[in-house]
């Protein structure tokens, strides 16, 4: 899911809404800028290097000149002299600071230091984003596995420690397939050095 850019009284906000099954103009749809488009915006998603899936046919790149219009109107609307690249800036910004956040919250409330940690970055924009959010934690070193995004989710789905949530309900363990051996991941998401 993409985390969705706004803004309110010239305020930037990423998230917690998602652009859900409608993405920004990257896309080749009509929803609002995402973070993928400041990433496409600033040169860090570039659409040559990004598989051709998008559009009608889903044979088209991410389309960086719709980025680029959606990103000088807002420029426009502020009206304070940024220019679309920084502003696409701020949003991945704040962006990186909502997920060390989400990983302090998560980690320095159980007693760990995450400097001490190495990041293990999987998933779909792991890697677009891991190297900065590792910057802004202190975390010194950042694992990029080489499975496809895909098959990291499944395996963290797949090693997710079993727990009771306030509901009462249980998380299941996803069945094995070929693998006896028992996998655990830390909590916190990162691999201790």
């Amino acid at each position: 899911m993409a985390a969705q850019s706004s803004t309110t009284t010239a305020r930037f906000r990423v998230g917690p809404d998602s652009a859900g099954a409608d993405p920004g103009p990257a896309y080749r749809r009509s929803g609002p800028l995402t973070v993928t488009d400041a990433n496409v915006m600033t040169g860090k998603l570039q659409p040559d290097f990004f598989p051709h899936i998008f559009g009608p046919n889903q044979k088209q790149a991410l389309d960086r000149p719709a980025v680029v219009k959606a990103f000088k109107t807002l420029a426009r609307k502020l009206g304070d002299g940024r220019t679309p690249e920084e502003i696409a800036d701020g949003f991945i910004k704040i962006a990186v600071q909502n997920m060390a956040n989400a990983i302090k919250t998560i980690s320095v409330q159980r007693g760990y230091d995450v400097s001490q940690y190495v990041m293990n970055s999987f998933g779909g924009a792991g890697g677009q984003h891991a190297c900065l959010v590792a910057d802004a934690l202190g975390i010194k070193s950042v694992l990029l596995h080489p499975v496809r995004r895909a098959v990291g989710v499944r395996h963290g789905a797949r090693v997710a420690a079993r727990h009771k949530d306030a509901s009462g309900a249980r998380a299941s363990r996803r069945r094995r397939t070929g693998s006896t051996r028992r996998n655990r991941a830390p909590r916190s998401g990162c691999a201790r050095r």
